[in-house]
Formats: C-alpha cells, structure tokens, sequence
C-alpha cells in the first residue's frame, strides 16, 4: 500500500514511517528540509518536500498514495 505520511521525520510520525515500511508499505513522508528528505531517502522512503499549507505539492503527492495518515504531536 503507498501511504503519505505527514510529520514522517518528527519523534511519532518516524516511528509510525519505519514500521509501516516493515511491514511492506511504500512510505511518502510529507518533509520541510532537504536534510529530513535525505533521512527519509536513507530508509527507503519517498520524500515530498514542502510543508501542509503547499497546497498544490500536496494535490500532486496525495492521489498517488492509498492511505492519509498525519500522527498526533
């Protein structure tokens, strides 16, 4: 399943990308640094690199993907 994951590099949400990419999912974690991209990369995972108010990134990333998950802070 392709998963877009907000929040996928902060203390939950990278916790939430690395099991759900245990178990076999495609993790596209939504990031706001070239540098949280690279960790993301280094892990297997696809990046988009923006932020929630980058509205139209988020229309091109989102229907690519089967499941929206944004963890709690």
């Amino acid at each position: 399943m392709n998963i877009f994951l907000t929040r996928a590099t902060g203390y939950i949400g990278s916790i939430v990308a690395r099991r759900l990419k245990e178990t076999g999912h495609n993790v596209f974690g939504l990031t706001r640094s070239e540098a949280s991209a690279q960790k993301l990369k280094a892990l297997e995972m696809e990046s988009v690199l923006g932020t929630l108010q980058d509205r139209e990134k988020l229309k091109i990333a989102a229907p690519s993907c089967d499941h929206l998950h944004k963890p709690q802070s």
